[in-house]
């Protein structure tokens, strides 16, 4: 979060949070290994405001976005060696059948604070 300045009665400056966002926050998301445990991948989401995650959300619904769009769309970078392009991600496509799911889950979880305790 980022922090602005203030100064009061010539006391000392204080900080003060501001509600903008980053543009990008990480979150690990479970990635499912057929036969295995699953791997704990730290992916670089793009934050979306209100409107651009109901947008998002309607592209869900409709169906007119494929999964590789989707994590194109909500993520910038990963914890994978390979390099976070649109090759690599439909090759992860093409290796983890229903990847997309956990990817989708995480990133609303964190925009909304689901993951956020009482």
């Amino acid at each position: 979060m980022s922090k602005a300045e203030t100064k009061t009665d010539g006391a000392a400056a204080v900080e003060k949070p501001s509600f903008k966002s980053a543009g990008t926050f990480k979150a690990p998301v479970e990635i499912h290994r057929p036969g295995d445990t699953p791997e704990s991948i730290t992916f670089t989401f793009k934050h979306k405001t209100r409107d651009e995650a109901k947008a998002f959300d309607q592209k869900l619904k409709d169906g007119t976005i494929t999964d590789e769009g989707i994590i194109l769309d909500l993520a910038s970078g990963w914890g994978y060696a390979e390099p976070f392009n649109a090759e690599s991600v439909a090759a992860l496509v093409q290796d983890r059948a229903g990847v997309v799911r956990p990817i989708i889950k995480t990133y609303f979880a964190e925009l909304s604070g689901a993951t956020l305790g009482n």
